[in-house]
């Protein structure tokens, strides 16, 4: 492949927009190959618009680590209005899975946060003085303090992720990821427990108000650990 001649910040068709994206949430090595020979948007501005997409199929929320119980009714309760009547009959269902992450501190500039380590220090707040030239001081800093014994702070090995699924939602994408949670290996917690009543109350919530709809809960075996 060679790179192709083209207009500089050309505006990209849905379609077009559509097919980088489905990229970049596949593969960001390919996404980064593309970007760099064909005459697309680029990296940077592709992880951008993903950022944003995310943003608004989160309806507005910022993060989806370590929500409270009432901010996840209120998301799927908005999906379901939004997306559904209450003519149609509604069934979705509640899927939590884990996954290993690499055990490090990252920078996350939409928010400008250190991310990476367990609940509750997940989310570290980066002064503004360090937001420029000293940025990789601060993390430096941080670093260390993950290292030391005595400190409770502890880097997440792996994510859990709760994502819900809806049935018949027409061209809508079927997938709401709702909630996640850091965590160590084999660490207990009640995050499964708040999901479900999360989605049980949603479930009871709706039908009280005359809407037709079902839940089912599904879960992987890594998951439970």
């Amino acid at each position: 492949m060679k790179v192709m001649e083209g207009n500089v910040n050309a505006k990209c068709g849905e379609r077009i927009m559509d097919f980088y994206m489905m990229i970049r949430t596949s593969s960001g090595q390919a996404a980064r190959y593309v970007a760099a020979n064909l005459p697309g948007p680029g990296i940077r501005s592709l992880c951008c618009h993903c950022a944003r997409a995310d943003l608004l199929q989160n309806g507005g929320q910022q993060t989806i680590i370590n929500k409270s119980t009432q901010q996840m009714v209120n998301d799927i309760c908005h999906r379901v209005r939004a997306h559904f009547t209450k003519e149609q009959k509604i069934a979705f269902s509640l899927s939590i899975d884990a996954t290993a992450n690499a055990s490090m501190l990252l920078v996350d500039k939409t928010q400008m946060v250190l991310v990476g380590g367990t609940p509750p220090h997940h989310s570290i707040p980066i002064p503004e003085e360090y937001r420029g030239e000293r940025l990789s001081e601060f993390l430096d800093k941080e670093m260390k303090e993950f290292e030391k014994i005595d400190t409770g702070r502890t880097l997440a090995t792996k994510v859990k992720l709760a994502t819900i699924s809806f049935q018949k939602n027409g061209q809508e994408s079927p997938l709401l990821q709702l909630a996640a949670r850091p965590q160590t290996k084999n660490e207990a917690s009640n995050f499964n427990y708040k999901i479900v009543d999360a989605c049980l109350q949603d479930e009871s919530d709706l039908c009280r108000d005359g809407w037709d709809i079902s839940f089912t809960f599904i879960t992987s075996f890594w998951a439970l650990k």
